[in-house]
């Protein structure tokens, strides 16, 4: 009877343990990347940080994968499920750090992730211009830090030539993915070139490879 009832609080004792691992570990990850949204609006002064945190967001990434993966056998449906869902946004989080950040000129990201992550990041979108097309010129800033985006609503993705009348800068050409945002060839990311008072022209051209109807 002793024997069994030592055999009874041992394998207690063992899954209380696991239970208490897997939350911990849990518990971590959700530490990790409310560090990451703490960081983000001070990182964007500084390319150097803003590409830490596109790093520590894929480490964050792989590790929960990795840890999903590893338990798959242990946790519930319901948990593995939400387990893939933080993935998703911290995957999505990542982009947010690329798009805002403009780090690369052809950076974008889904307008649902973009909302899914800013639910977090409090970040306010201002429309400047629209076009004919769809497309919507947004500014985004961050302390002294202005982004300039363009915002695809529709369903059709475009190449897209842009100019600004009076600007030091000639325009540039590049995508507007459907339902997205997407950077302007990284050429418009400051307050310091009076995007308020710059007026764009835009030449939008459907492509036929990528939409979301």
């Amino acid at each position: 009877m002793t024997k069994r009832i030592t055999s009874v609080f041992f394998w207690f004792f063992l899954g209380s343990c696991l239970f208490a691992s897997i939350a911990a570990s849990a518990e971590d990850f959700d530490d990790e990347y409310q560090e990451l949204i703490d960081d983000f609006r001070s990182s964007l002064d500084d390319t150097t940080a803003l590409q830490e945190q596109v790093e520590r967001a894929d480490a964050l990434h792989d590790r929960i994968r990795q840890y999903r993966r590893d338990k798959r056998g242990d946790l519930p449906k319901e948990e593995l499920d939400q387990l893939r869902d933080f993935a998703r946004e911290v995957r999505s989080f990542k982009s947010v750090v690329k798009v805002v950040g403009q780090l690369g000129n052809s950076a974008d990201i889904s307008i649902e992730a973009f909302d899914t992550v800013n639910a977090q990041l409090e970040l306010e979108p201002v429309v400047l211009q629209q076009f004919e097309s769809g497309l919507e010129l947004v500014r985004i800033d961050v302390g002294g830090y202005g982004s300039l985006l363009f915002r695809n609503p529709t369903p059709t993705t475009y190449t897209v030539i842009y100019s600004a009348e009076g600007a030091e800068q000639s325009g540039g050409v590049g995508s507007a993915d459907c339902e997205s945002y997407s950077v302007l060839s990284g050429l418009y990311n400051s307050r310091d070139r009076a995007i308020d008072n710059l007026v764009f022209s835009v030449q939008a051209n459907k492509v036929g490879v990528k939409a979301c109807d």
